[in-house]
């Protein structure tokens, strides 16, 4: 039994019903930080009411702070531990706080965290790879011009599938993040971003094959209009869980939460840019 924690002396912390998550990670870099999130819902209980949602920052900070996590990383004898960190905390819609550790791996390979709160024990683990993310030449319409090896992208006005263009990595499974810099947006003009599948064809034009980010909600089976219109200047970042077969999306550090689910078992990242300049980099 996990008990009670009292807030006042009618208001106390159920912490049986207690929920805790560690967030799936992000693939970085050797050398690059990785972020290890967790998160916590408490119901409380308060005389003669029904148990309900608790928000409060005190009472988060006092209930989480006999987290501890553990990391086992390649050529690492053993494990060691890795602070957690809380900060003032803010809590979504639905109640939930949010925590981290975090850790900078300097060799390629899979590293183990073992987050442990309250007699719970979660785990959760992350890969260091060694590549960049690049748009695929091999996969781009013939209104986008290329530069800066294959990290910028500029298109002007011109037929839809002209201005498509693919990533150069298939993703089957996996959490795998990448990052848009919008230098230049022409938003009379229509665009939009996200996944198509490993073997679209972008001479096709074939919307069933693509989910995107758009302004265009126009004949599109699959669309997210939960940011219609970026800007210049703009970041864009898209999380891609294929484990659970989501699509994430975060725009200047404002979480736009999940925008797709169900996705099909291989994908990679898909950009309509038509009149706009894009820079796509790792995170």
């Amino acid at each position: 039994m996990q008990g009670h924690i009292r807030v006042d002396s009618l208001l106390q912390l159920d912490m049986d019903k207690a929920e805790f998550e560690v967030l799936p990670c992000v693939g970085r870099k050797p050398g690059m930080e990785v972020k290890v999130e967790m998160r916590y819902r408490f119901k409380a209980t308060l005389k003669g009411c029904q148990d309900f949602i608790h928000k409060d920052t005190a009472t988060f900070l006092a209930a989480v702070g006999a987290t501890t996590a553990t990391l086992r990383a390649p050529l690492t004898r053993g494990t060691k531990s890795i602070p957690v960190t809380y900060t003032s905390p803010e809590w979504d819609e639905e109640g939930w706080f949010t925590a981290h550790a975090t850790f900078t791996p300097t060799v390629k390979g899979t590293h183990n965290v073992t987050v442990s709160w309250r007699g719970r024990e979660k785990s959760v683990s992350v890969s260091t790879v060694a590549y960049d993310f690049k748009f695929d030449p091999e996969s781009c319409g013939q209104g986008i011009n290329l530069l800066k090896n294959n990290t910028e992208a500029k298109a002007g006005r011109g037929a839809d599938a002209a201005t498509q263009v693919c990533g150069d990595r298939v993703f089957r499974s996996g959490v795998h993040q990448w990052t848009l810099d919008l230098t230049h947006v022409d938003n009379s003009a229509v665009y939009g971003y996200g996944v198509c599948t490993a073997d679209y064809d972008i001479g096709t034009w074939n919307k069933d094959l693509y989910w995107i980010a758009t302004t265009d909600t126009y004949q599109h089976p699959h669309f997210s209009n939960v940011s219609p219109k970026f800007n210049t200047k703009d970041r864009v970042v898209f999380t891609l869980d294929m484990d659970a077969r989501t699509l994430s999306l975060m725009v200047n550090r404002s979480n736009k939460g999940v925008i797709f689910r169900s996705l099909p078992d291989a994908v990679k990242p898909f950009f309509w840019i038509y009149g706009q300049t894009v820079t796509l980099s790792s995170n």
